[in-house]
């Protein structure tokens, strides 16, 4: 039969790193994973209007009035979602890049490869905490 690789030998450059360094890589990560819960919600929102718009209003006869009102209408909760998801996403980018650099900084202060390490740390954030990781 074949055996799983267990979790202490698939992570063996994150234990050589002091707990206190890699609590505040987690605590990194988490707080990424609440902004990229947001991001989600914010784009099915997006998706959600669309498809509400499309399913209700489109294909049916207004007055002109009414469909100019109509228009207005989603023209600016659309605004909303695109502004919100353009805010939103240059806050997560620098969140993401921040963490990266986090990541790097701790893998050469502790001196182990760079790209080893984020790539445990990828894996053990993804694994443990779920979300996209950090490729």
């Amino acid at each position: 039969m074949d055996e799983k690789v267990t979790t202490n030998d698939e992570f063996e450059l994150l234990k050589k790193v002091p707990k206190g360094e890699l609590t505040v890589l987690v605590e990194g990560y988490l707080g990424y994973l609440s902004k990229y819960k947001y991001f989600r919600f914010i784009t099915l929102g997006f998706v959600a209007v669309i498809l509400g718009y499309n399913i209700f209003v489109a294909g049916k006869r207004f007055p002109l009035d009414e469909l100019n009102t109509i228009k207005t209408i989603m023209v600016s909760v659309l605004s909303v979602f695109v502004v919100a998801l353009l805010i939103l996403g240059v806050v997560f980018f620098k969140t993401v890049r921040n963490l990266k650099k986090q990541v790097s900084a701790c893998a050469e202060k502790n001196r182990l490869d760079k790209k080893q390490f984020q790539k445990q740390f990828h894996l053990f954030a993804k694994g443990t905490m779920g979300g996209p990781g950090l490729k």
